[in-house]
């Protein structure tokens, strides 16, 4: 009777093995890649590459709570690693633990002071929380790193912050830079953030291109395809709108389809209309003042 072999691969072949799958991975061939990754690791259980970025595919994939174990394993052999603490606080905001979140990014600062993707996640998280204050101060840090002064899309999320907080310190300076940086093409802001805060049309539209090509990048090979269950999807190609919200000379500002109505609001025509006369008073609102009122968060 043979013996099965427990002999280890040699520390070359692992380290070939671990640049194919990381290219497959780079490729977007997950399956393939995970594959290659799971080999290293029944040979090296340990291996702290492969279970990062095992870890990574997971996360791809929106398996979070598998994500969150793998990296559990990352930090039991590098418990200080600032990535992996980063990723693994990535992973608790996914799942909404966004006070654990909090945490691994705390830890990855002190680990590494100047990490600006640990600085933007933990203003992301503490946005998310309505720390916004904090959070403002985390991406000014972010911005404000030597090693990186303009980290992606953070100057419009940073100015749409500092909207929200009612902070118009050096405004029109800040909002003609994210202007003249959209202009040239950069990555200066999430889409949402430019409807909120400049007025120019073409801009938004303009970020929001770049910050599609950024997110979803063209690739020279196709992805896996996985089998999965049919699900009814509703796709949306146009915007309801009235010739005031968009004016037919301004659909070119616009990817989708205009499709017009006598109003953009559609209302039941049978709909009683409320007795009640609302007033300032009764919402403990100043009887004579401008009222700034946004109701996309409520």
């Amino acid at each position: 009777m043979k013996r099965r072999s427990t002999l280890k691969p040699p520390p070359d072949v692992i380290a070939h093995k671990l640049a194919a799958a990381a290219a497959l991975h780079q490729q977007g061939q997950l399956n393939q890649a995970e594959a290659m990754y799971r080999e290293i690791l029944q040979s090296q259980p340990e291996h702290f590459n492969a279970l990062q970025l095992l870890a990574t595919i997971a996360s791809q994939r929106g398996n979070f709570s598998v994500a969150l174990g793998l990296f559990d394993r990352v930090l039991k052999i590098k418990p200080d690693y600032p990535d992996a603490l980063n990723n693994r606080g990535n992973t608790l905001r996914e799942l909404k633990r966004n006070l654990a979140a909090l945490e691994m990014y705390d830890q990855a600062i002190t680990v590494q002071p100047e990490y600006a993707e640990a600085h933007n996640n933990r203003g992301n998280v503490l946005c998310d929380l309505k720390r916004l204050d904090e959070g403002l101060e985390s991406y000014q840090r972010a911005l404000t790193l030597t090693l990186m002064p303009d980290y992606p899309f953070l100057h419009g999320i940073w100015l749409h912050t500092k909207m929200k907080l009612c902070d118009w310190s050096d405004w029109s300076t800040q909002l003609a830079r994210l202007s003249e940086k959209i202009e040239r093409d950069e990555n200066a802001s999430e889409p949402l953030c430019t409807l909120a805060i400049l007025s120019d049309p073409e801009l938004p539209r303009r970020a929001t291109l770049r910050w599609a090509l950024a997110r979803y990048p063209t690739r020279q090979t196709l992805p896996d395809i996985t089998k999965r269950v049919a699900k009814p999807k509703r796709r949306i190609g146009y915007l309801l709108a009235d010739p005031t919200l968009i004016p037919p000379a301004n659909q070119y500002h616009y990817t989708e389809k205009i499709a017009y109505l006598r109003s953009y609001q559609v209302n039941d025509t049978k709909r009683r209309i409320a007795d009640k006369v609302f007033s300032r008073e009764a919402l403990n609102l100043p009887a004579s003042a401008f009222v700034f009122c946004c109701f996309n968060e409520i």
